[in-house]
């Protein structure tokens, strides 16, 4: 039997919810590489992922550090 197919809305919360009793800023660079190894044929882009958990984050009003590294344009 297959394992279920996890959506990365689901991966993006329950990251968020696994991180949700530490009182520091969750960090986006930390966040998206840990979805990516959930979900590694996904493909997004890595600012897309971090799209998807900055909105998560803002609904339960959690902190984050927003440091992944930014490509000039």
């Amino acid at each position: 039997m297959a394992p279920p197919i996890r959506s990365i809305q689901d991966v993006v919360n329950q990251y968020l919810l696994s991180r949700r009793s530490k009182m520091s800023a969750i960090s986006t660079a930390d966040a998206t590489r840990a979805i990516k190894s959930v979900l590694p044929a996904f493909s997004a882009s890595d600012r897309e992922i971090e799209d998807l958990i900055v909105a998560a984050a803002a609904q339960r009003g959690m902190a984050l550090h927003f440091d992944m590294p930014r490509t000039a344009v």
